[in-house]
């Protein structure tokens, strides 16, 4: 079972953290680990997710579906750090992360 997880979290890493992890052979270091590195709620944290939210566009190489993938997890992770959004901004940034012409279509 501890193979399984190991290589299950090590499957979801970008290559950089993947290779960060080898050497550990426990799950449970591995993800106490990550932990201490990504889910602290430091200020950095959470100045960090906010630019990211605040600066939020779309990127060309993905769907809209991956977009909004990516603006789901965002807003999760703000509000694992207790960072309030409220909906009106919410709505706003995600459709100024649109291209110009599809905000105008969503608006009128």
């Amino acid at each position: 079972m501890n193979r399984t997880a190991r290589v299950l979290i090590r499957s979801c890493l970008m290559h950089d953290l993947k290779y960060d992890m080898t050497s550990e052979t426990s799950a449970k270091k591995i993800w106490k680990t990550l932990a201490s590195k990504y889910l602290t709620k430091s200020v950095e944290n959470r100045l960090y997710l906010k630019r990211r939210f605040y600066y939020f566009q779309l990127k060309r190489e993905l769907s809209i579906n991956d977009h909004i993938n990516s603006y789901t997890k965002l807003l999760a992770d703000l509000t694992i750090l207790n960072v309030v959004t409220e909906d009106e901004d919410r709505a706003l940034i995600l459709l100024s992360s649109l291209p110009d012409e599809g905000y105008e279509t969503s608006v009128c």
